[in-house]
């Protein structure tokens, strides 16, 4: 049987719309919450990440519930109340992992000498079951607190026409339907927790649940960081000094000891997350902060996976998100260079397109830094040439050394 409170909101939502398109979300809503998550699931495998089978619960939302979760993301995102910090790698818009991280690590070569990217490491870390570890009472909190910072300027305004909650559903700007959706959700706060958890847990394979956990790891994100800039100012002494040993009495040892002196990078470090995977750029001394993120994790009901937690020396290249960098002065595998020459020997002798793009990909991956120093290329015996006025980010296109 449908509640009655549900049944009067939705029919006074319907009442006040005034385009097709708020219409239809509140009779998608109203039959969302009348049917509840089950009705709404075309199926539930047991994966790993790559595909095989295991333990992982994926859930498949059918077009109904996928349509409607993506619609509720989209209000957060329009009303400001889904921002992060930079940190937060996927919420930030026009904002790849790819461009984050490797402009990071371009940063991080440019502004240190070769010899003290030793002392640099990546620690790699990854929590176990996030989405799982999630239950339904924080979804109902998180959820609520992003409400909230839509709906309460709204209410403590009182010059404005959101005063009070019966002039809420006035209006007929885009500004003011956003607000009456938020109103809508917050009201039926417990049926929208209903389709967006299974089993009492955040599933995998919801829309909206990326967005959920983001949410829930506000607050672990600010204390990883703080644990860090703690970090920081306890050994920016102890690597100033190390430093100060190794540098020679030479001006090339005086410039290097000024840089290092300056750079907060190498006593504290920067800090990355991407959904579930977490990155921390830092100094060796720094490595106890991984028993600090274990601790801040578990304090929030998180665990860390021991078998994803990796040290990673800076000056060895590192591997995460997906992404693959090599050393800056190593050089390529023998693999990658014999591949490489025989991609470009399809591309010379029968012109396949396809060899050459995948040629172009495999060069601009390995590339660290801007494309005018072509290191790799040149060791392929090719030379990257722009074609545009933009140097940077134009197309390019390779050509032989020596014709």
């Amino acid at each position: 049987m449908v509640d009655d409170k549900l049944n009067a909101l939705t029919e006074e939502g319907l009442s006040l719309t005034t385009s097709s398109e708020e219409k239809d979300f509140y009779n998608l809503a109203y039959q969302l919450f009348s049917d509840g998550l089950e009705r709404h699931i075309d199926g539930i495998f047991y994966l790993d990440k790559k595909g095989t089978r295991g333990r992982r619960c994926i859930v498949k939302p059918s077009p109904k519930l996928k349509k409607f979760h993506r619609s509720i993301l989209r209000l957060l995102h329009n009303c400001g109340a889904y921002k992060f910090k930079n940190s937060v790698i996927g919420s930030v818009k026009f904002a790849s992992r790819k461009t984050i991280l490797t402009d990071h690590y371009r940063t991080i070569c440019s502004q240190l000498v070769p010899e003290d990217c030793k002392d640099i490491v990546m620690i790699r870390m990854d929590i176990q079951d996030a989405f799982p570890s999630i239950m339904d009472y924080r979804v109902k909190s998180d959820l609520s607190e992003a409400f909230n910072l839509i709906l309460t300027p709204c209410r403590q305004d009182k010059s404005n026409e959101f005063a009070g909650k019966q002039e809420l559903f006035t209006g007929n700007s885009k500004r003011e339907i956003k607000v009456r959706k938020c109103n809508y959700l917050y009201q039926l706060l417990d049926h929208l927790v209903g389709i967006c958890v299974y089993k009492n847990r955040l599933p995998v394979g919801l829309p909206l649940s990326p967005a959920l956990f983001n949410i829930a790891l506000r607050t672990v994100d600010g204390r990883i960081e703080k644990a860090l800039e703690h970090l920081g100012k306890t050994n920016k002494d102890l690597v100033n000094t190390r430093n100060l040993v190794c540098s020679r009495t030479s001006r090339v040892g005086l410039r290097r000891q000024a840089k290092m002196s300056s750079n907060y990078t190498m006593a504290s470090g920067s800090y990355y997350r991407y959904v579930d995977d977490l990155i921390i750029f830092t100094h060796k001394v720094n490595l106890p902060i991984i028993k600090m993120v274990h601790r801040i994790l578990q304090s929030e009901g998180l665990l860390l996976n021991p078998k994803k937690t990796k040290v990673i020396p800076f000056s060895s290249g590192w591997s995460a998100l997906g992404l693959v960098l090599n050393s800056t002065e190593g050089k390529p595998a023998k693999r990658f260079m014999k591949k490489a020459r025989g991609l470009w020997h399809l591309w010379k002798t029968k012109r396949n397109d396809v060899a050459y793009q995948k040629l172009k990909g495999m060069i601009a991956s390995a590339e660290h830094h801007p494309f005018d120093r072509g290191r790799i290329a040149k060791k392929l015996g090719l030379r990257i040439v722009r074609r545009g006025p933009l140097r940077q980010k134009g197309e390019w296109d390779l050509i032989p050394l020596i014709d």
